[in-house]
Parts: C-alpha cells; structure tokens; sequence
C-alpha cells in the first residue's frame, strides 16, 4: 500500500548517490569502491530503511531474536577469550602475527585489541538488549551472563576507547533508570541522585579496569614463569662450551609499563596514542588541498595523504581514528553534510521514543548502544565504516528507535 517517504530514508538515499556516482566517475569500478557501495547499501537500505519502515510487531521480532543471536554468539566467544585469558596462553590463526588470546598483555581475537574491544562491546550491548526484551525473569538472568562475560573481554582487551564507551552506556543507563525510579521523592533529588550514581560508574569503572588489568597482567608474567620452568631445555653443545644450555624463549608477553596501560613509545603522547598528528595532518592536507576537503578523497586514498610523521610511516598508510573526520575526509564536506543531516533526524527520532510516555522496553538499551558507538567514534573510523560491526549495531539500534518513533507519531 501507499505510504510516504521518510526524510532520514531520503536523506541516505541522497547521501547514497554521492557516494556511488561522482567516486565512481572519480576511480572507476574499484574493489574499494564496491566494498564501500555494497557496505553502505546493506547498512542503509538492507538494515536502517527496511527495519524503521517496518511494522510493530515485525521489529519486535527482529528485536528479540538477532539480540538473543548476539547473546548465544557471546557466551561462545567471549568465553573463548576468557578461557586463553585464564590461562595466558593464544591459538595462532594465520601466518600474519594475527592470535586468539594473549598477546603482549593484550587479549586478541584474530583482530588487533582494539577492534577485539569494539566486538566485544557490541556483543555486551546486544546481550542488555536480549535482556531487555526477555519476558521471563529467569530468562532476563541468563541474558545477563553474557552481557558480563563480554565487558570483562572489553577490560581485558586494554582498548581504551571501548572502556570509556562502555562506561558511558552503563552511566546513561544508571542514570535513567534511577532517576524514574526516585521520581516519586521530588525530580530535584532524583536526577541528583541519577547524575551521582553516573558519575560513581564511570569513576569506578575506571579504577576497578585499571585494577583488573593490573591483575590481569600479574596473572600472565607468572603464567609465562611458570611455562619457563616448565619448558625443557634443549642441550647445545659448541666448540668453546660443550656443555652450555640455551634456555627456552618467553611464548607469552613482552614487558608492559606500571599501571597496567599500554606502553608508551618515545615519540608518541601517551594520551591518544599518535592520533592527534594524524588529526593534524588532515587538517593541513586540506589546506593544501582546499577542493579534495569539498569533494573528498574517496576510500581508502585517504590514509596514504596524512601518514607522514605518526609512527605508522612505515605502513605508508593510517586511519584517521575519528569516524567522523574520516568521513569527511574520505567523502568531503557534500557527504559529511548529508551524514549530518541524516544523523540529526535519526538522532531526534531516538530521543522522540525515548522520552515517549508509553517508552517500549528496550528504548533504554538501545539508546545505550547508540551512545557507545558514537562515543567510539570519537577515537576510531569504525562507526560510519560500511559493514563493521560496531556500524551494524548502531544502525540496527538506529533503525528500531525510529520505528518506535514512528509508531507513537501514528499513534
């Protein structure tokens, strides 16, 4: 049946044709270029425009089951991690360095620990959702598991940007369900108490990962000692020393600086990790370069532009580590203004069915979940990246706040 076009499904539709035409024109038929085209199409139309145009009961059912999905996948996986983590030890999974477990003090999963992080938060994220779409009490308990299953991964991964994310999802959510709770006692004492509450979790949240991943760190050094006694030594004899023995090399860590942070590397502010350099050389590439900062750079031309003088000049190449710097970087300031457009519009429609009297359920999780990944934003290029994970959530979580929004306009 007939029914009208929605300014955020126009607005991707509009930011989808800049995306394929003139970069098309620009670069040709790329393998860039068609994995960003076939990314964004499934995130754009495939996720966002089919699931908020879809009816109430249908989102539901997705709701419920790709979150119970997510859940069942956590328990798997981040028990996984947890289990080389306990036990300090990694399974290679390719020739390219790339481990599934511990590595150097960090917990990977086949994935730099970063990007472990970032799944791992998604995973925390979906899990609240299950739970909070659950009906039965005992089912929302188990949900729970895997929520906490996978923050523990997030800690023990060492990735800042997915602590600080999370920590602020939990806050907003701690903050909001305490303030309704104390509502009754005057609005002035509960959002005091709601705004405390936040603050003690993010506060303690960072003492209490600091903590973990110092014992964390203790638990892999006497781990390795114990391997190290454990490990046979080879007899070698030579010339001069027939009887000299070579000990067995480390298999676990390298040495990590106190604190339990990642180490600092000469050169290199020890708050950012580098990043600031390379925001700095986006920012001079465009004045050198005042049309490409209109029209963008096209993906994966970017990084090659402003690697100079970070510690990936090796590489010849690097990320931009803001999501939305990179957007605009990689696809001007025409796609920035689109994606802003669209992001306001989707934005307003996820507090329009957050504040709804009648809110649903899960409207508190998923407003978690968008939270979080904007936050990642802030220090990586993975929220807007196509079909990253951490993009899937946020546009599923985007989609379903806006169906909800609807629903109560039509209501």
């Amino acid at each position: 049946k007939p029914q009208r076009t929605h300014s955020d499904v126009m607005t991707l539709f509009i930011l989808y044709v800049w995306l394929v035409v003139p970069f098309a024109i620009r670069f040709g038929m790329t393998f860039n270029n068609l994995s960003a085209w076939f990314g964004y199409s499934t995130m754009f139309f495939g996720v966002y425009a089919s699931i908020s145009e879809a009816s109430k009961e249908r989102r539901r059912n997705m709701l419920a089951m790709t979150s119970g999905l997510f859940a069942v996948f956590a328990v798997i996986w981040s028990g996984c991690l947890l289990y080389y983590a306990a036990t300090a030890g990694c399974l290679d999974v390719g020739a390219g360095g790339s481990v599934f477990g511990v590595q150097d003090g960090y917990l990977w999963a086949g994935v730099h620990y970063n990007s472990t992080g970032m799944i791992a938060l998604c995973l925390c994220m979906m899990s609240l959702l299950a739970c909070s779409c659950a009906k039965n009490p005992l089912l929302k308990a188990v949900c729970v598991i895997p929520a906490a299953m996978s923050a523990v991964v997030v800690v023990l991964t060492q990735s800042r940007t997915s602590r600080y994310a999370l920590l602020l999802a939990l806050a907003i959510g701690t903050f909001d369900l305490l303030r309704r709770a104390l509502a009754a006692r005057g609005q002035g004492i509960a959002t005091a108490a709601a705004l405390l509450s936040a603050v003690i979790i993010i506060a303690g949240g960072y003492e209490v990962s600091k903590l973990a991943t110092e014992a964390a760190l203790e638990h892999y050094a006497a781990r390795q000692e114990e391997c190290e006694i454990q490990e046979p030594t080879e007899e070698v004899q030579t010339e001069n020393e027939p009887d000299a023995q070579i000990p067995a090399e480390p298999q676990m860590i390298e040495d990590i600086s106190a604190g339990g942070t990642m180490s600092v590397r000469p050169g290199i502010d020890s708050t950012f990790s580098d990043r600031t350099t390379i925001w700095k050389n986006v920012l001079k590439f465009w004045r050198e370069e005042p049309k490409m900062m209109l029209i963008g750079n096209g993906v994966g031309h970017t990084g090659s532009k402003i690697v100079e003088g970070t510690i990936h000049e090796e590489s010849g190449a690097v990320a931009v580590h803001n999501t939305y710097l990179q957007w605009a970087a990689d696809f001007g300031l025409i796609g920035f203004a689109l994606e802003a457009v669209f992001l306001v519009i989707a934005l307003r429609q996820a507090l329009h069915a957050f504040f709804a009297k009648e809110r649903e359920r899960s409207a508190l999780v998923l407003i978690m979940t968008v939270a979080a990944a904007l936050a990642v934003g802030m220090m990586e290029s993975t929220t807007l990246g196509a079909m990253t994970p951490i993009n899937l959530v946020f546009m599923f979580s985007l989609a379903q706040l806006a169906g909800m929004s609807r629903e109560s306009v039509s209501r």
